[in-house]
C-alpha cells in the first residue's frame, strides 16, 4: 500500500531524525520550511522506535483515526516518544525510526460473527473495536506475534478492557485499516 512515495517517506524520515534529535537534546522544535505538500494530508500515525531490532518505545497519534496532517502527527509521536523513552544524545545513532501512515478504518458489515474472520486479512489489515465506552486497536504489524484470527480479536478485546470474547457480540463496531509502513535503514 501506497500513501506517500518513496521519497516522500525519505523526506519524512529526514524530519522525524532531526525532530528526534533536537528533542533529545531539549532544542526548540519547529515545523521545517520546506516539505512535500502531500505531508499535509491527514493520517494517522505510529511511531516505533528501535534498538537493535527492540522496541524501545511506541507511540500512536491520531488513534489511527487522521486527526492530524502526516507530518504534524509525525512531529507530535516523534517528540513524544523521544520524551517518554529517556532517549540520550548518545543513544540516538542506535535508535531506528519506524513510521506507519494508517489508513482511515473503515466498519465492517456483517450478519453473522462467522463473516468478521471471513473479512479479516492477516499481515494486511489492523483492526479497531468499539464497545460502549471501549475502545482499542492492533495495528497490522501485532500479526507478527498474534498468528490466529480469533486470538487477534481477542486480544483486541482484553487490550480494550473488556472479555476475550466480546467480539462475538451483536453491539461492537469493528473497523479495519492498513499501513504504509516506512523505517529508516
Amino acid at each position: 500500500m501506497e500513501i506517500i512515495t518513496k521519497e516522500e517517506s525519505t523526506e519524512l524520515l529526514k524530519i522525524a531524525r532531526n525532530i528526534m534529535e533536537r528533542s533529545a537534546r531539549k532544542e526548540m522544535l519547529g515545523k521545517p520550511k520546506n516539505y512535500p505538500e502531500k505531508l499535509d494530508k491527514n493520517f494517522g500515525i505510529l511511531c516505533i522506535l528501535k534498538k537493535d531490532s527492540d522496541v524501545r518505545g511506541q507511540i500512536v497519534v491520531g488513534f489511527p483515526v487522521s486527526l492530524f496532517s502526516i507530518l504534524d502527527a509525525t512531529i507530535s509521536a516523534v517528540t513524544a516518544l523521544t520524551s517518554e523513552c529517556n532517549l540520550l544524545t548518545h543513544e540516538l545513532n542506535e535508535i531506528k525510526i519506524e513510521l506507519s501512515i494508517l489508513t482511515e478504518p473503515e466498519l465492517m458489515r456483517f450478519n453473522k460473527k462467522e463473516e468478521i474472520l471471513e473479512n479479516i486479512k492477516q499481515n494486511i489489515d489492523g483492526l479497531l473495536l468499539r464497545y460502549g465506552i471501549f475502545e482499542s486497536f492492533l495495528p497490522p504489524q501485532a500479526w507478527t506475534e498474534i498468528k490466529e484470527k480469533e486470538a487477534f480479536l481477542d486480544k483486541l478485546c482484553e487490550k480494550a478492557g473488556v472479555e476475550k470474547e466480546t467480539w462475538r457480540e451483536a453491539d461492537i463496531e469493528l473497523y479495519k485499516f492498513q499501513a504504509q509502513i516506512i523505517e529508516e535503514d
